[in-house]
């Protein structure tokens, strides 16, 4: 796994509540630029498509997916 993308506009502050209960859960490690965490977390993220170097183009959270099996 590589990184794809950082999501650089804000989600509404109802989701960005949810994300740090999340963050605190999932984290792995933590440096001054980055949290990493589980890589089992998945969203939706709308975009414009990749960049060359398949990067993500222009991303923009849209909602958590969550597993209820």
């Amino acid at each position: 796994m590589r990184p794809t993308g950082i999501i650089e506009f804000p989600a509404p502050p109802d989701v960005r509540k949810a994300v740090w209960s999340i963050v605190n859960q999932a984290k792995t490690h933590e440096d001054k630029e980055f949290i990493y965490l589980e890589p089992d977390i998945a969203m939706k993220v709308k975009s414009r498509g990749f960049t060359k170097r398949g990067m993500i183009r222009l991303p923009v959270f849209q909602v958590f997916l969550f597993d209820v099996s």
